[in-house]
């Protein structure tokens, strides 16, 4: 059995969908013994009455309830009933807003809604970064079935089926999670993962997620993750796996529990916590967070024991880009072949692709184009990036603080072949 006008079925399983139906003509409907835990807990329906006997009804304290109604009345082109008080306030759920099995048909929705022409797979893919591509793949092509979205080629949008009061339902309901799914924070006002955000941010921590993160911690000083979250514009967004890299693989954040939920801060330890925090500052003014809204107190930093113990090697976007990055710092150019000898067990193709990226993002600049074959490219800090010198005195701080960056990239150049170090002494480069 379909639920819904020519197959639709816009919340949940079709079983549910009935039970909204039935609620709606019924005004209020004997609570089953199994209760519908998804509706519940989704905020769609409530309940009242007694414990001896309690009714289901529409959530009236749902803030789009209006267009929730009006949605089932032209779904199923019925009448709806006079409502009922809730018996308490009932809270919407971010994890499952439709009553489905998680949040992504949710946001899938809410972006297609919200978008001002047909969006691509790709589009989709880069809107919700926090989903695999496969499950956001999986989770279009469920919504196709249940008749809520028509798919052309590579463009996908809402059913002309689908009851015009259900797209102002989603955008209500968005609006009311804290914006966390509203097409307007994509890009500057919403983290994204390994693509490079629209405000041009660059990824100097290998993903923006870790970007705004660190941003937002030495702007604002210690705070609550969920606080943090909606800082970031992004509330459902996973972070990554604690035992990891939670916030970087270099390990400078420190986390740890309250009664309010876990919090997170720069580690004070950190050798080149004051470097760091004025880099991090300096990124801020040209690519502003959103205003903190805390909704829980300033956490206190707990009392820390020992020394830093995080690695230093990979705080700039991992092992490989650190080691471009300090190659550059020791001695003040770098060129690939000397980033790829520093860079040891590393791939020589990969951290080539990494050099590139890091000029395509603006952070560092080669001093001649590209070319194949025999080419020492000098590299250096792009002079243009905006918080150059914060950069540089961070890289300039690491050298002082572990010396043995400068011998080694020394051994490097030591062990480069004959030819180039020839090449490197016509160019006054090195000397000797």
């Amino acid at each position: 059995m379909i639920a819904g006008h020519d197959g639709l079925i816009l919340f949940g399983t079709v079983k549910e969908q009935l039970l909204l139906k039935r609620i709606l003509q019924e005004g209020k409907v004997t609570a089953p013994r199994d209760r519908p835990k998804r509706l519940l807990s989704a905020g769609l329906v409530a309940t009242t009455g007694n414990p001896y006997r309690e009714f289901l009804i529409l959530n009236p304290c749902h803030p789009a309830y209006n267009e929730l109604r009006r949605t089932l009345s032209d779904l199923y082109r019925v009448e709806p009933a006079e409502g009922f008080a809730a018996k308490k306030p009932t809270k919407i759920s971010a994890q499952r807003p439709l009553a489905h099995q998680g949040n992504v048909p949710f946001k899938i929705i809410c972006e297609v809604v919200n978008a001002s022409a047909p969006l691509s797979f790709r589009d989709l893919e880069q809107r919700i970064p926090d989903a695999w591509p496969s499950t956001v793949s999986l989770n279009v092509d469920r919504l196709v079935k249940h008749g809520v979205l028509l798919v052309h080629g590579k463009s996908v949008r809402l059913s002309p089926n689908v009851p015009a009061s259900f797209a102002k339902f989603i955008k209500k309901t968005a609006s009311a999670l804290d914006g966390a799914s509203e097409r307007k924070s994509v890009g500057t006002g919403r983290v994204s993962a390994f693509q490079r955000p629209k405000d041009g941010a660059p990824l100097l921590f290998g993903t923006d997620v870790r970007l705004r993160t660190l941003m937002a911690l030495a702007k604002y000083g210690p705070m609550n993750v969920s606080d943090l979250r909606r800082v970031l514009g992004g509330s459902t967004i996973r972070p990554e796996s604690e035992k990891t890299a939670m916030f970087t693989r270099a390990g400078v954040v420190v986390e740890w529990r309250t009664e309010d939920g876990r919090c997170a801060a720069l580690d004070p330890r950190f050798p080149l916590i004051r470097e760091l925090t004025s880099l991090l500052r300096a990124i801020e003014k040209y690519h502003v967070l959103r205003k903190i809204e805390r909704r829980y107190p300033v956490p206190k930093l707990p009392r820390l024991s020992g020394r830093w113990d995080g690695d230093h090697r990979s705080l700039l976007g991992g092992p490989i880009a650190t080691a471009v990055f300090l190659t550059i710092a020791a001695n003040g150019w770098s060129f690939e072949a000397l980033c790829v000898a520093y860079a040891v067990g590393y791939d020589r193709v990969v951290t080539k692709k990494v050099v590139k990226r890091l000029e395509e993002q603006g952070l560092i600049a080669g001093d001649r184009s590209r070319k194949p074959g025999f080419n020492v490219r000098v590299l250096r800090l792009h002079p243009a990036f905006y918080a150059y010198a914060e950069l540089n005195r961070l890289l300039k701080a690491y050298v002082r603080r572990w010396p043995s960056i400068h011998t080694e990239v020394h051994s490097c150049l030591e062990r480069l072949p004959p030819r180039t170090k020839a090449h490197l002494r016509r160019r006054a480069l090195i000397t000797g």
